[in-house]
């Protein structure tokens, strides 16, 4: 196994999808040191760092909602590997997130950061929220017989100017290692390229996924996708999730400041193969 690798989470008031994460790191019998940054209003450093014994896990406690970029960038800087797994802490690792293979693509193609997919499954936590997917007939589906929905998620841009344009697909290409200049936020990347670069804007506590990688352009970070390797990915929607879902709908918010970090006077993000426009902002109007 690559001994040069260290696994990043970055935690957010979801200690049941934390534990879910590590136990299946613990199935995999991975011994990758692990590094948790929590700014939740109540630590679950104890009770993981208990539970999880066996793994080398090293827990950050952050300030109440200190936000994911400047966790992120506390985790990095305490990293001592020269490479990293960026991880949010509603995955679970299964037989496609082969890290070693990964590893070894990153390492042989000269990468800076190199990208996986999701298998996307439905997450059903309790009553109210089986009740509210009656009306997804195909979400219950994909719950009961335990089926994911594959998700890429490629992207590229291209700026002229002052506009800017993020194309993205959905779609896995059939290549093994597809160059583009956004992926996933399940990637393996140098620890030196993403210090380079700054790391992650702390200003953006959330939607700060298009300014990384814009950023990462700039810099000339080599970024790639690699075909087959992903993680299972289950959105946690908490029992009590008022609390909770009053800072996860800040994301549209912090969309705005990255738009007008850059002054562009157009902004669009739409989808490769159906040309639907996913976001769009212009000064314009």
């Amino acid at each position: 196994m690559p001994e040069s690798l260290s696994i990043i989470i970055k935690t957010f008031e979801r200690p049941a999808s934390l534990r879910n994460l590590l136990q299946s790191i613990r199935d995999q019998k991975l011994t990758y040191p692990i590094l948790i940054a929590d700014d939740s209003k109540v630590s679950s450093g104890a009770i993981i760092k208990k539970e999880f014994s066996d793994l080398s896990i090293t827990y950050i406690d952050l300030p109440f909602d200190t936000g994911l970029s400047e966790g992120r960038n506390v985790l990095v800087n305490r990293v001592s590997t020269d490479f990293f797994l960026l991880c949010d802490d509603d995955y679970v690792f299964e037989e496609r997130t082969d890290l070693k293979r990964a590893y070894y693509e990153i390492c042989t193609n000269t990468l800076d950061l190199l990208g996986g997919e999701y298998y996307n499954y439905v997450n059903i936590p309790n009553l109210k929220v089986f009740v509210r997917q009656l009306t997804h007939p195909l979400r219950l589906k994909r719950f009961f017989l335990n089926q994911y929905k594959r998700s890429a998620y490629i992207g590229n841009f291209t700026i002229k100017g002052k506009d800017c344009e993020l194309t993205v697909s959905y779609d896995p290409p059939s290549e093994n290692i597809s160059t583009c200049d956004l992926v996933n936020n399940f990637f393996i990347a140098r620890v030196s390229a993403v210090k380079d670069m700054g790391g992650w804007d702390k200003e953006l506590k959330m939607g700060e996924h298009e300014d990384f990688f814009l950023r990462a352009k700039q810099h000339g970070l080599k970024v790639a996708f690699l075909a087959n390797f992903g993680t299972g990915h289950y959105p946690a929607i908490p029992i009590k999730n008022s609390a909770y879902n009053q800072y996860r709908v800040r994301a549209a918010h912090f969309k705005q400041l990255f738009v007008k970090k850059y002054d562009f006077n157009n902004y669009i993000e739409k989808e490769k193969n159906s040309g639907k426009i996913l976001f769009v902002h212009s000064k314009t109007h």
